[in-house]
């Protein structure tokens, strides 16, 4: 089995799953609702290179489904676009803090 598994079916694409799991390497965790993959991503607990799935058999890139990838970390050029995207950061970094004291 080729070890992205990818597939052009529609049907099966990640995108059209609400729930997916992450792959990296050969570790599968998950299910995640979508905006926490985002999330994941946009404070680096999840990479660009890692794969998603919504049914464990069909796997993309996290790059390659850019509904996937805040965008915040669309097109950062400028110190202004880096300025942005760490505010970003900082605010779902804390967020997800809060709700770890809860």
């Amino acid at each position: 089995m080729n070890q992205s598994n990818q597939n052009d079916d529609s049907d099966n694409h990640p995108s059209q799953y609400q729930n997916l799991y992450v792959r990296r390497k050969q570790t599968v965790k998950g299910p995640y609702p979508r905006g926490l993959v985002r999330n994941f991503l946009l404070i680096g607990r999840l990479k660009l290179s890692d794969e998603v799935s919504g049914d464990k058999e069909h796997w993309i890139r996290i790059k390659d489904d850019e509904s996937l990838i805040p965008k915040e970390m669309l097109n950062v050029k400028t110190k202004d676009d880096k300025d942005r995207l760490k505010r970003a950061q900082r605010r779902q970094d804390e967020r997800a803090r809060e709700r770890r004291r809860q």
